[in-house]
């Protein structure tokens, strides 16, 4: 494995590993009934922001592979590299929405399915085989 796989691996176990922190917190100290009530978001919108999430990690890494290139900083490599992070980090921002169904107190089955999604997409994850540097699109 190059570096550059071992990062994007690194990310992805950090990325995993966040989630479960996300998940921990969440039943440790957001208990039903608990939390304040100071905005509360309308769930088909939040379910909204969680697909666009799932989504557009997919999107957003296609249109940056396909965007030419502007030599001499981007290299086919650094674009594969971040349209990967934006993918990880897509997935893991999925879980931010479920800590927010949490923090309004929302059903415990719409949290944990979002918890599920986010940790399904980190962990389907895969980096493919990376462009030589040297290499044009």
């Amino acid at each position: 494995m190059d570096s550059t796989v071992k990062q994007l691996r690194a990310i992805q176990l950090s990325c995993i590993a966040m989630v479960l922190v996300y998940i921990w917190l969440g039943l440790k100290f957001l208990k039903a009934g608990t939390h304040p009530h100071w905005i509360m978001l309308p769930p088909w919108l939040i379910l909204i922001f969680v697909a666009w999430g799932a989504i557009s990690g997919f999107t957003v890494q296609r249109r940056i592979l396909r965007r030419p290139l502007k030599p001499p900083k981007v290299t086919p490599l650094s674009r594969w590299k971040a349209g990967h992070i934006v993918r990880l980090v897509s997935a893991f921002g999925v879980a931010g929405w479920a800590l927010v169904l949490q923090f309004e107190g929302r059903p415990f089955i719409w949290i944990a399915t979002v918890y599920a999604v986010s940790l399904l997409l980190l962990a389907i994850w895969r980096p493919g085989i990376a462009p030589s540097a040297s290499s044009r699109f």
